[in-house]
């Protein structure tokens, strides 16, 4: 991998299963070498702020060992922004997960809850004196869906209950890491990017009520009244286990 930056689930999955990409091909976006160019394109557009993500794998490829190279790289991507009177808005997890963290067991591992929470504090001390906006996950019930009930993401699991314990990590990551992000004290702000898609009925049948009702809480109120509310669902905790 190129400087210091490791494999992901997605470059393990590739090896694994060419066939399941698109035209066979790995992700072609080549962000890390043209960022200056399309951070002007940005700025042309008059963009005021742009998303990125910081990839785990490049900051710390090992789980605990900070890579110099990585944070050369996001310490040049975000002054190139702020250069551009572009805000950035940095998210820490967008859907690929180290593959040593995937080995470990991925969302269902606590061990890796505390991996990411490492992650994000030292994303938050090198970075959050610059950066105004932080967001710890990208649509974090997609990782739940594609990895443990619809077989689109690794590890390809179509399990519900494995689904639901992931649901309940991510939780805790996000909620640890918000703690971190305060006890820092910095100046910005924290959120999380959520996928939100209400569930549409069939028909008015009770069966079909019913359904659409289990499927938003399953995908919606999951994560966005815990986040919110700082609730969970006595009726999500009977299958999750907690």
């Amino acid at each position: 991998m190129e400087e210091g930056k490791f494999a992901s689930n997605w470059d393990h999955w590739f090896k694994l299963e060419k066939y399941r990409f698109f035209n066979q091909q790995p992700c072609l976006n080549d962000f890390y070498h043209r960022y200056q160019k399309d951070i002007k394109i940005a700025r042309e557009l008059n963009f005021n702020s742009l998303r990125t993500s910081i990839q785990w794998t490049r900051l710390i490829p090992d789980e605990k060992t900070v890579n110099p190279k990585g944070i050369e790289f996001y310490n040049n991507v975000i002054n190139e922004m702020l250069k551009n009177n572009i805000k950035p808005i940095i998210n820490l997890f967008h859907f690929d997960m180290p593959y040593w963290a995937q080995q470990k067991g991925g969302w269902l591992s606590r061990e890796v809850v505390d991996a990411f929470v490492f992650y994000a504090k030292t994303c938050f001390e090198l970075f959050g004196d610059r950066v105004e906006m932080f967001t710890t996950f990208n649509e974090p019930i997609v990782v739940i869906e594609g990895s443990y009930w619809y077989d689109w993401h690794f590890p390809n699991e179509v399990n519900m209950q494995h689904g639901m314990q992931a649901q309940w990590n991510t939780l805790i990551a996000f909620k640890w890491a918000i703690k971190v992000f305060r006890q820092l004290k910095l100046k910005g702000k924290i959120g999380c990017i959520l996928s939100i898609s209400p569930s549409i009925p069939r028909s008015k049948n009770k069966a079909d009520l019913e359904a659409a009702k289990w499927h938003d809480l399953f995908t919606i109120n999951c994560f966005l009244d815990p986040m919110v509310k700082n609730v969970y669902l006595q009726k999500l905790k009977v299958v999750c286990i907690i």
